[in-house]
């Protein structure tokens, strides 16, 4: 019986782990972008992260007022200052304020606290 409680306290103290969340360091994006000739919005930017356990694999944005979602894929390192984050919006965006938020996630699926820019379509 004191074997079976001892193997019950120490499962019990064991916790399944997924590693350490990715950490977006630094999101940027031009406060404003015009039409292309191409018919879309080229947003390009920069974005810095790090992850102490693993390698980011790709970056997720999401432009909620247009329900868009993309995914992008990272260098594939545990971190970078200034990766280049090259968006295009879909031309027939509403123009004005469009907030872009941005997540990066590790091979193991771990995902960051999303980041938050606002780019004037003009």
């Amino acid at each position: 019986m004191k074997r079976l409680a001892a193997l019950c306290l120490f499962l019990a103290a064991c916790e399944v782990s997924h590693g350490k969340i990715p950490v977006i360091d630094e999101l940027v994006l031009p406060e404003s972008a015009t039409l292309d000739a191409d018919g879309t919005y080229h947003v390009d930017g920069t974005i810095g992260y790090h992850d102490d356990d693993d390698t980011v694999s790709r970056v997720r944005v999401e432009v909620p007022s247009i329900r868009a979602i993309a995914h992008y894929p990272a260098a594939g390192k545990s971190s970078a200052s200034a990766e280049p984050l090259a968006l295009r919006i879909v031309g027939t965006a509403p123009k004005g304020a469009l907030t872009i938020n941005v997540l990066v996630l590790d091979r193991e699926g771990n995902a960051s606290d999303p980041r938050s820019a606002t780019v004037t379509l003009k």
